[in-house]
């Protein structure tokens, strides 16, 4: 009788270790969602903001030439959203995060807030009726790194130029047409100085008295060429 009995505690738990391994069902997978969106400037928010270091529990991204940045496959939960940028006070939001993508945008504050030192001798002259050239001269000033060029209308809408540019020859003009330019200068933390503005405009038509299809036409241009009348 006991062995009986004990055959039968052994087929029960038997049975029981059986059907314990046979209720066993994998975990559903990790919610995931995406956080993205762009960086601006605070005191001047038409520009963006490259370069910032954004982070959210174990993904991270820089913001590229746009300003934009993109953090995928973010398993759902709630964390910090920080943003970093040498020269700029930091940022940080409480985040949560359910599977769906998110778009925050953002702007940083600049340590320093000083714009430096303006252009001078702002200047735009004409020829051949098929550009406008633009030239100005600058003070010495060891916080400027470069300058915004401003244009209306203009695609793109503004040029950005290195320190030592002192004119920028507009090809994107048209004949008889009126365009205005602002020029700002930049420091390294984006304060941009007061701007100096003109009106320019091409007054004439390019002249030419053979036009040709040169060789090396492409699928989103075709090069022209002519001989001008003499």
């Amino acid at each position: 009788m006991r062995s009986i009995a004990l055959f039968s505690v052994l087929l029960i738990l038997a049975l029981s270790v059986a059907c314990d391994e046979g209720s066993v069902v994998d975990p559903p997978p990790a919610v995931k969602g995406m956080l993205s969106g762009q960086v601006w400037h605070r005191i001047h928010p038409e520009q963006v903001l490259e370069g910032v270091e954004v982070s959210w529990g174990d993904g991270s991204d820089i913001s590229d030439e746009e300003g934009r940045y993109e953090l995928p496959g973010l398993e759902a939960g709630a964390d910090s959203l920080r943003l970093r940028l040498d020269g700029f006070h930091g940022e940080s939001e409480w985040v949560e995060i359910d599977g769906d993508s998110l778009n925050k945008g953002f702007t940083l504050m600049p340590l320093d807030t000083i714009p430096p030192a303006p252009a001078s001798s702002f200047t735009a002259t004409t020829s051949e009726g098929a550009h406008i050239l633009l030239s100005w001269e600058a003070p010495e000033d060891e916080t400027r790194t470069g300058f915004i060029l401003w244009k209306s209308p203009g695609d793109p809408h503004y040029q950005v130029l290195p320190n030592n540019r002192r004119e920028f020859l507009d090809i994107q003009v048209a004949p008889l047409r009126d365009y205005n330019y602002q020029l700002q200068a930049r420091d390294a933390y984006g304060n941009l100085s007061v701007a100096l503005e003109l009106d320019a405009e091409v007054d004439t038509y390019p002249t030419f008295s053979e036009m040709r299809v040169l060789p090396g036409a492409g699928f989103t241009q075709i090069p022209l060429g002519w001989t001008e009348n003499m």
